[in-house]
């Protein structure tokens, strides 16, 4: 009745989001162990990606390696409702090129395409799903949705 009255939340820049990113890693990187909860595997997912394909540039690629951890990215981000439906395409677009490029890179050892518009794509997603989801205190099960 009041949805007037609902602010949408402030478009952050792409330098709030990296620092957002990197904060939400430090805070994850700052635990005992990472957990099971949702935010905790879309982190150390989008984490893992990331290093690989932004830091390492794909060298170390094996699909076999990685699978799991985009699978983990797909399942809880195109499954977030308030995501609009071109963020959504866009988020399946970055997992398959990531996919893309990984494959090429395992199968001729170098690839045309290039996973970094993908990788920094599905951060600022990861982000956006983060506080959407914020973790539960001491509550490392759950969906979070």
């Amino acid at each position: 009745m009041f949805g007037f009255f609902k602010r949408k939340p402030k478009q952050l820049t792409i330098e709030e989001y990296e620092a957002e990113y990197r904060r939400l890693l430090r805070e994850l990187s700052g635990q005992f162990a990472v957990g099971d909860s949702p935010q905790e595997q879309v982190l150390q997912a989008m984490s893992v990606i990331d290093h690989e394909m932004n830091g390492n540039g794909g060298c170390n690629w094996v699909e076999a390696n990685y699978i799991e951890y985009l699978n983990a990215l797909r399942d809880y981000l195109t499954k977030e409702r308030r995501f609009t439906s071109d963020q959504l395409d866009k988020i399946r677009w970055s997992l398959d090129e990531i996919l893309a490029c990984g494959k090429e890179l395992e199968q001729q050892g170098e690839s045309a395409r290039g996973a970094t518009e993908a990788v920094d794509y599905l951060i600022l997603r990861v982000v956006d799903w983060c506080h959407m989801n914020p973790r539960q205190s001491g509550d490392d099960s759950g969906d979070g949705r």
